[in-house]
C-alpha cells in the first residue's frame, strides 16, 4: 500500500471514528451520550440548564402555561418540578439559571414588570423574590445570572443606558450596581457573566471594537478591559432568530484565575473560535473555526482547565460536543448525537461528566444528555442466537456462482477480490440477504485496514468461537461500532436502509441541505413519510449524491434492511466519493 493511500484510509478513519453506528438504535458503551430521565421531558421553547452535585436542574419557558417559567430536577429516577410549574407571575422572554449550594435561582424578564429583570430563588417550599421584582431600570436583553457565595449577580443589555452593560448585585437588602450602570464605551450584545473569587467578569459583543468580543472584569473600583477591546480574531457572528429560541452569547468562563471565551466568529465562516487570555494577550485555544461547519447556539464551560464546547453543526443540525485535549479539539463521543435537530443548547462538565441540555425539535420538548463511561456487565447465560448464516472469512475473488447473473456481480467481485466484503462459503455470496451488525463491523474492518491492540471483549454475545469475534472488536476499539444497554451487541440484528445512509452522510461531511432542498428531494419518493424525521436530511443527501438511490423508482424504502449486494454498491461509490479508490 503506498503512503498516499496510507494518508486517505487513515483520513477516512477520523471521520468514520466519529460517525460509530449510532443510527442503530439505544446504544451506551464507552463513547456514549445518554439521556437522563426521558427525552422531550417537558413542553418548551427556551431552556436553560445547570448540574449541581450530580443533579441536573433545568429552567424553561413553559409553553403549557402560557410561556409561565417552570423549573425542573432529575431525581435520580424521573424530572421532578421545583415548586409550582408556571410560577411567574408573566411570561419569561428572556431568562438565566444558577443553582447555589444547591438552591436554585432564575433571573428573568418578566412580561408583568415591563420586561424587566426578577431574580427569585427556591426557599424549599415555594419561589420567591431576590429583592424587588423589576429591579431594573427599564426592560433588559441578554440577561446573564451568577450567584457567588449566597450573592447573585445579573448582567444585562440596558435600553435606558444607550444599550450599554449594566451589572447589578443584591447586597441582602437591595439591588445596586456594580460600578456605574451602563459602563461599557457603547451597545453590548451577546452578554456573558460570571464571578471568580469574588471578581465579577463579563463578555460581550462590543459594538464599539467593531463589533468584536471584549472582556471586562471589576476591580473594585471600576470596569477595566482584559487585555485589549475587540480582541477578537473576527467579529462575533449573531444569526436573527425568533422568539422560540434564546439569544446567542459570547460564552466565557474562568478558570484558575484564567478567562476563556467562545464565540461564532463571523471571519471563519461562522464556525467556532475559542481564546484565552494568558496573562499579557488573547491567544487561540487551538485552531481559530475549527468545527466542520456553522456553530450555532454555541456554548463553553472550562473544567480543570479543559475547554468544553458544545454546539449546533449546521451539517446536520445536531448537537456536538468537543473538548481541547492540550493539542487539539477532539469529539466527546461521536459528532451529531442527538435524535434531530435542536436549539437552546446548555453544557456543564460536573464531577468530570459533560452534560447538555437543548430544545429538542424531534421530541419537541427540552432534552438532557450526559455523557456516560460504560463497563459491560458479566453475563450469566449465553445469548440466544439468531438462525442466519454467518459470513465466515472466505475470500472467492474468481466470482460466485449466485452472481453470475446479479446486477451488482462487477462490484461483488471487485470487492472481494479487494477483502472487504467476502463470500459465506461453498462459491456462495447471498447477495439478497440482508447484511447483518457482525457482517457490516467485519467489512468496515476490512475496508479501513483495522487493527486492535488488546482484544478485550466488552460484549455478552460475542465469543472467541465467532468468526466475527476480532472484527468486532476490532472495530469497536477503533469507535466504529457500539453496543446496547444491556452489554450486548447483536451481531446477528440487521442494519436498515436509513441507519445506514446516516452513517455515509456523517463521513461526507462536505454535504449539507437546508430544509427546503431535503423537502423537495424527498418529495419525489411515493413513501417520503416512512422516513424517520433523524433520518430525512441523511437520505435526501445520500440520493443527492447517488451514493444510495430509491429502490423501484420513487420507492426509498427507508425502513427496510439492506442487502449484501447493496452494501458492496454502497462501500464502492463512498470509498470512490472519498476518494479512497
Amino acid at each position: 500500500m503506498t503512503k498516499n493511500n496510507n494518508k486517505k484510509i487513515f483520513s477516512f478513519l477520523l471521520i468514520i471514528c466519529l460517525i460509530g453506528i449510532s443510527a442503530l438504535p439505544s446504544v451506551a458503551t464507552s463513547n456514549s451520550w445518554q439521556t437522563v430521565g426521558g427525552a422531550g421531558f417537558s413542553s418548551t421553547s427556551l431552556l436553560d440548564m445547570f448540574v449541581y452535585d450530580s443533579t441536573p436542574y433545568v429552567a424553561y419557558q413553559d409553553n403549557m402555561r402560557n410561556k409561565k417559567m417552570t423549573v425542573m430536577k432529575y431525581n435520580g429516577t424521573a424530572w421532578v418540578n421545583v415548586g409550582n410549574a408556571g410560577f411567574t407571575q408573566g411570561q419569561v422572554t428572556d431568562f438565566s439559571l444558577y443553582v447555589d449550594q444547591d438552591t436554585p435561582y432564575v433571573a428573568i424578564r418578566d412580561t408583568s414588570t415591563g420586561n424587566k429583570v426578577t431574580v427569585m430563588k427556591f426557599d424549599g417550599t415555594s419561589w420567591r423574590n431576590v429583592g424587588s421584582a423589576g429591579f431594573s431600570n427599564g426592560y433588559a436583553e441578554y440577561i446573564a445570572l451568577h450567584v457567588d457565595g449566597n450573592t447573585p449577580y445579573v448582567a444585562y443589555k440596558d435600553p435606558v443606558n444607550s444599550n450599554k452593560l449594566t451589572v447589578m448585585k443584591y447586597d441582602g437588602t437591595s439591588w445596586s450596581n456594580v460600578g456605574k450602570a451602563g459602563f461599557s464605551q457603547s451597545m453590548a450584545e451577546c452578554i456573558s457573566l460570571t464571578v471568580d473569587d469574588n471578581t465579577p467578569y463579563v463578555a460581550f459583543k462590543d459594538s464599539a471594537a467593531d463589533n468584536k468580543a471584549t472582556v471586562m472584569k471589576y476591580d473594585g473600583s471600576s470596569w477595566v478591559n482584559i487585555g485589549n477591546a475587540g480582541f477578537s480574531i473576527g467579529q462575533v457572528a449573531i444569526d436573527k432568530f425568533d422568539t422560540d429560541t434564546r439569544p446567542e452569547y459570547v460564552s466565557l468562563q474562568v478558570s484558575s484565575g484564567t478567562p476563556y471565551v467562545s464565540y461564532k466568529d463571523f471571519s471563519k465562516n461562522s464556525k467556532l473560535t475559542v481564546m484565552k487570555y494568558d496573562g499579557s494577550s488573547w491567544v487561540s485555544v487551538g485552531s481559530a473555526g475549527f468545527t466542520k461547519g456553522i456553530a450555532d447556539f454555541s456554548a463553553l464551560y472550562v473544567d480543570n482547565k479543559t475547554p468544553y464546547v458544545a454546539y449546533r453543526d449546521s451539517i446536520n443540525n445536531k448537537v456536538t460536543v468537543m473538548k481541547h485535549d492540550g493539542t487539539s479539539w477532539v469529539n466527546v463521543g461521536l459528532a451529531g448525537f442527538s435524535a434531530g435537530f435542536i436549539e437552546s443548547i446548555s453544557l456543564m462538565v460536573d464531577n468530570g461528566i459533560p452534560y447538555v441540555g437543548y430544545r429538542d425539535i424531534t421530541n419537541r420538548g427540552a432534552t438532557v444528555m450526559k455523557y456516560a463511561a460504560y463497563t459491560a456487565p458479566t453475563p450469566t447465560e449465553p445469548t440466544p442466537s439468531i438462525p442466519v448464516t454467518p459470513e465466515p472469512p472466505i475470500e472467492e475473488p474468481s466470482g460466485f456462482a449466485d452472481t453470475s447473473n446479479h446486477w451488482a456481480k462487477e462490484v461483488i467481485n471487485e470487492m472481494s477480490s479487494k477483502g472487504i466484503i467476502n463470500g459465506v462459503g461453498n462459491n456462495l455470496f447471498e447477495p439478497e440477504r440482508d447484511i447483518t451488525r457482525g457482517e457490516f463491523a467485519a467489512v468496515m474492518a476490512r475496508a479501513l485496514n483495522l487493527t486492535t491492540s488488546n482484544n478485550e471483549n466488552p460484549f455478552i454475545d460475542i465469543t472467541t468461537s465467532d468468526w466475527y469475534y476480532d472484527s468486532v472488536l476490532t472495530a469497536f476499539e477503533n469507535g466504529l461500532i457500539t453496543g446496547y444497554d444491556d452489554g450486548s451487541f447483536m451481531p446477528l440484528s440487521n442494519i436498515t436502509r436509513e441507519e445506514a445512509m446516516a452513517i455515509v452522510v456523517r463521513a461526507m461531511t462536505s454535504s449539507d441541505l437546508n430544509i427546503n432542498e431535503i423537502t423537495n428531494i424527498l418529495a419525489a419518493f411515493s413513501d417520503r413519510n416512512s422516513v424517520s424525521e433523524w433520518a430525512k436530511a441523511s437520505v435526501a443527501i445520500c440520493t443527492k449524491e447517488e451514493i444510495i438511490t430509491g429502490r423501484s423508482g420513487n420507492i426509498i424504502a427507508a425502513q427496510d434492511n439492506i442487502t449484501r449486494a447493496e452494501t458492496a454498491i454502497i462501500m464502492k461509490r463512498l470509498l470512490l466519493k472519498m476518494n479512497l479508490l
